[in-house]
């Protein structure tokens, strides 16, 4: 779980998306270029998981990639409550 939400932050706030061609050579050549952010850029994350009986009827669920879904639209939010206007680029930096 600690790694998907490292993945959001990184989705919100680090890396860029591009859209490539179908051009092989363009796409390998931005696989490079990639940043991610690590342990040491996120901060202190705490998972607190919802353990009782009922959820447990329903057997094993993924843990893994769920909690990636919805950071980047977290912060999103936070960052427009935090300055008045939505960022409607990715990553969310004063450059965009």
């Amino acid at each position: 779980m600690h790694g998907a939400i490292i993945a959001g932050i990184s989705t919100a706030l680090f890396e860029e998306r591009n859209q490539w061609t179908s051009d092989r050579e363009d796409v390998e050549s931005r696989y490079g270029i990639l940043q991610a952010g690590g342990i040491a850029d996120v901060g202190d994350i705490r998972v607190y998981l919802d353990i009782r009986e009922e959820n447990d009827k329903r057997g094993v669920i993924g843990l893994g990639e769920p909690p990636a879904i919805p950071i980047c639209a977290a912060i999103g939010n936070a960052v427009a409550n935090a300055i008045g206007v939505r960022v409607p680029k990715i990553p969310m930096t004063p450059q965009h």
